[in-house]
């Protein structure tokens, strides 16, 4: 999942399960040309700024914050790096909300 495929109905049947959601590209707002530029891109850009983390790690971090899983692949240590730098913040329950609804 990922702010513009969110399956609330679904989520939350897994959640009531015990069964974790796992994010399908969930950096497909900032990679698919199909979906930029689109409505999260100002709140995840806002958040980044604040956060002085990349949109791609506010993105990750949303998933995390909205009980889901992330998968990413890369065969670059830097941008593994990168991936990993969304353990050390938060997303502001207004962050987390102005995305999903940006994509909703």
């Amino acid at each position: 999942a990922h702010p513009y495929l969110q399956q609330p109905s679904l989520l939350r049947w897994c959640q009531e399960r015990s069964v974790l959601v796992t994010a399908y590209c969930p950096l497909g707002p900032l990679t698919k040309e199909q979906l930029r530029p689109g409505p999260v891109d100002k709140p995840v850009e806002e958040a980044a700024r604040r956060l002085k983390k990349t949109p791609a790690q506010v993105l990750l971090r949303w998933c995390l914050q909205t009980g889901r899983g992330v998968v990413t692949t890369t065969s670059r240590h830097d941008r593994l790096g990168e991936f990993l730098g969304i353990f050390d913040v938060e997303l502001s329950d207004q962050e987390v909300e102005a995305i999903s609804a940006a994509g909703a």
